[in-house]
């Protein structure tokens, strides 16, 4: 088993105040929990309350206050006078939702103006509540909240390290650098021993309180609301040892046979050259025959995550690049409807083997421009050095003139008949391989026709004690959205299971709801690399590509050429730079 000791994941920082999303873990009752509350509390006028009336309209509020900071993902506070608070079930890490579930998301917006606190709750269906639109329209939207005949009312924060925030009217935090007596927070350091630096320094509200006076002909009820957020740099246990290290080796084929909605665990350690001691494989995942629209997963052994890592059209053959955590040595397979055949396509494995290879990561560079046949051709990689063992590319097929598959092999090797990605007639399509190379060459064919080929390289392993080694995590979603041709940023660092130093970051991007045929790019932090098409996407279709990307100040991006598309990404593991 690993070895753990406890290291601080410190705060992931300001984002966009509106929407910023830090991955907490949401009570799975959340809609319960919330819609019990979200009785209509109505106090109007001052002549037609009777006392008792006021206390319990009141105590209803405060309960709904308390429940909207408790299941928050995120709250972002203006000024004295107005918080708002987001909830998305789908930021608890193992919960995915890729299916329309109306009522799901919610945006409780508090504000006291003109002498009431309202309590405004709009909701979303998991599909549309878009962390990137601040402007998609809610399914629904209640007053769930009004007090009159306020006074005196204000609303205060402190962070995880009991040190008062201070907001101003665009949400943005001042009183932790401020100056100013007025707005700067007063509390004093209590020292390490009782507050850890990150807690101290985070800008993320903990505790929310509401204070002030309600006041009416039946009398006065003073308000003293308290809430308690999970938005606070958690202490979780991060492994120092647990850094695996990675053996390219020729494919071997694993024959699932026939797949369907009930799980199949399937050996892979101690199995066909892969020794007992892998802990994770990367390997190429075929869906052939499928039987209708579907997508398939593998996870580890016993574990079931809904994601979609290949998407295959009922009848045509699909395939895509995975790496999988194992569990007692084995890999979990299905399929969301129907069936299909499946085959996996391992090409290598990690370790706790330290003479095996580490991971350079870098920003996406073409390597190489190919014309294919059906005849193997060399492919030398332009920047990968001769004592890289595996390299981690972006192959790309552009117009093939049949239908048919790609192989890509180490420069040499011997065939052995796997299919790194099929392609049908004229249209684009690509796959991120990571395959052993020889003095940084490979050797690729098509099984029929031709067409030219793109070989971008994300990265490569060699061995050296210089580069990062890998860390899977349990399999979480960060993050669903729309993408466009603007670039939208994914703040990755400390959140997912991912520290701040995680040099790159491993997973899988699912698309659909695809308005424009074209393609998606993913980059490290605000790079945007123009001759890095991750993933070619066809207009009214579903796809999903594998990710493997340097990180950039603990972020990526992604980008469409052209129209929108609903976005998931799921992390499934990083790399640790070394030390």
């Amino acid at each position: 088993m690993r070895n753990f000791v406890n290291r601080l994941r410190s705060d992931r920082g300001d984002a966009d105040p509106v929407m910023t999303v830090v991955s907490v873990g949401i009570s799975t009752i959340l809609t319960t929990a919330i819609a019990a509350a979200l009785s209509v509390i109505v106090l109007v006028g001052s002549g037609f309350v009777t006392s008792a009336n006021l206390r319990g309209n009141v105590q209803q509020a405060q309960q709904l206050w308390s429940t909207t900071m408790q299941n928050a993902s995120s709250v972002t506070i203006y000024g004295t006078t107005k918080v708002v608070a987001y909830a998305y079930p789908d930021s608890r890490p193992g919960t995915y939702q890729t299916t329309d579930q109306d009522q799901t998301c919610a945006k409780t917006t508090w504000l006291a103006a003109a002498g009431t606190v309202t309590a405004t709750v709009e909701r979303w269906s998991n599909v549309d509540c878009d962390r990137t639109n601040t402007t998609a329209t809610p399914t629904s939207s209640v007053t769930a909240a009004s007090i009159a005949g306020v006074s005196t009312v204000s609303v205060s924060a402190e962070n995880a390290g009991h040190r008062d925030l201070h907001f101003d009217a665009t949400g943005a935090e001042i009183g932790l650098t401020s100056t100013n007596a007025a707005t700067k927070s007063t509390n004093t350091y209590p020292g390490a021993a009782q507050v850890a630096d990150a807690e101290w320094k985070s800008t993320k509200p903990k505790a929310v309180n509401l204070t002030g006076k309600a006041t009416t002909l039946a009398g006065t009820v003073n308000l003293d609301w308290q809430g308690t957020t999970s938005l606070r740099p958690a202490i979780t246990t991060v492994s120092v040892d647990e850094g695996l290290y990675f053996t390219p080796m020729t494919p071997v084929r694993f024959s699932l046979g026939s797949v369907t909605t009930t799980p199949v665990t399937t050996t892979l350690a101690g199995v066909s050259g892969i020794p007992a001691s892998a802990v994770a494989v990367a390997m190429n995942v075929e869906v052939a025959s499928p039987s209708a629209n579907l997508y398939a997963h593998v996870t580890p052994g016993g574990t079931t995550y809904d994601i979609a890592q290949v998407w295959a059209k009922s009848g045509v053959n699909g395939s895509q690049y995975a790496t999988v955590e194992l569990s007692g040595g084995k890999v979990q397979t299905m399929v969301n409807t129907g069936s299909a055949t499946m085959y996996l396509d391992v090409s290598g494995y990690y370790s706790k083997d330290s003479t095996a290879s580490t991971y350079f990561p870098q920003t996406a560079t073409r390597a190489a421009t190919a014309s294919l046949t059906t005849a193997y051709k060399a492919v030398a990689l332009s920047g990968v050095p001769s004592t890289a063992t595996a390299v981690a590319v972006n192959v790309h097929v552009v117009n093939p003139s049949g239908t048919g598959y790609i192989r890509v092999e180490a420069n040499g090797a011997t065939d052995v008949g796997v299919a790194q990605q099929y392609f049908t007639a004229s249209t684009d399509t690509s796959n991120l391989i990571t395959m052993g190379v020889t003095n940084g060459a490979l050797q690729a064919k098509l099984s029929t026709g031709t067409a030219s080929a793109y070989f971008d390289v994300v990265g490569y392993y060699a061995k050296s004690t210089a580069g990062a080694t890998y860390v899977p995590v349990d399999m979480s979603r960060p993050w669903s959205g729309t993408l466009s041709t603007t670039k939208t940023q994914l703040p990755l660092a400390d959140t997912a299971g991912l520290p701040t130093n995680a040099a790159a970051v491993l997973g899988n991007l699912y698309l659909t709801t695809i308005t424009n045929t074209g393609y998606v790019r993913v980059n490290p932090g605000v790079n945007d690399t123009t001759v890095y098409a991750q993933r070619p996407v066809v207009a009214s279709t579903n796809v999903s590509t594998p990710v493997q990307s340097l990180l950039t100040d603990g972020q990526v991006n992604l980008k469409a050429s052209a129209g929108t598309l609903k976005g998931y990404f799921d992390v499934s593991g990083y790399f640790q730079p070394a030390g």
